[in-house]
């Protein structure tokens, strides 16, 4: 399995649960070494309260902006041969940038993993999206379950990535016949086993810490949206 996003809140448990189920995992992760990477995702793990088997773990060191993640083709043609499926977490998530600064790492990375899936052995890709893609399409009412090519009615270029990114992989499922998934993640909240917990990022509690602080509240309606990480993991692990 090829994963990225390992430094994040979902990733350290996506690992965590491919680990669990056996599977040999190649960590896309920017860093200066793998050596460095894989001991501080040793460390982020017992953090959370994870058993992870790192003799099974490796850790390519990559930058999702650059082009092929800017690794040798040594290193591109080994993921060909090795990898047997994609699962594609990572992101940089920015809410003030605009499309531009983020499109390297948000659209051009789906788009090499898109090509990488296609190269040698075809792999199963599967795609982390957001739930507030749907709900940013002009004309919705409702979040279906399909990718809509209907215009994006926001401008903030962190949603436009994730949309642009799920019309690649419908185009490239369509195309090559590619077993492509798209899985819209809500609200991400803590492990139901550990109670580890990214409530120092997360936006439901900074949002709830704000509140406290102001001593007011406004009227939410997305409180539904959330799922638990274990919960989450499991279900991706196999999408």
């Amino acid at each position: 399995m090829i994963l990225t996003g390992t430094s994040g809140f979902v990733g350290i448990h996506l690992l965590e649960t491919l680990s669990r189920e056996g599977a040999k995992v190649v960590c896309l992760q920017r860093c200066d070494s793998p050596e460095a990477r894989l001991a501080r995702l040793a460390s982020e793990a017992r953090t959370a309260g994870l058993g992870i088997d790192f003799s099974r773990v490796d850790v390519v060191s990559v930058d999702l902006a650059e082009p092929r993640f800017g690794i040798a083709e040594a290193d591109w043609t080994r993921l060909a041969e090795e990898g047997d499926a994609i699962l594609h977490c990572g992101t940089f998530v920015h809410h003030l940038r605009g499309y531009g600064g983020l499109k390297a790492a948000n659209v051009d990375s789906t788009e090499a993993l898109l090509q990488l899936s296609l190269t040698m052995r075809r792999k199963a890709l599967c795609f982390v999206s957001t739930m507030s893609v749907p709900m940013m399409l002009e004309g919705e009412q409702r979040v279906e379950e399909c990718i809509d090519a209907t215009r994006p009615l926001s401008d903030k270029g962190y949603l436009l990535g994730k949309w642009m990114s799920e019309q690649r992989m419908a185009a490239y499922s369509r195309a090559h016949d590619l077993p492509a998934t798209v899985v819209r993640v809500g609200n991400v909240m803590e492990h139901s086993r550990t109670g580890h917990s990214n409530y120092r990022h997360n936006h439901f509690w900074l949002f709830n810490q704000g509140c406290i602080q102001l001593g007011a509240y406004r009227h939410r309606d997305d409180a539904g949206r959330c799922a638990g990480a274990r919960n989450l993991c499991s279900r991706l692990a196999f999408a």
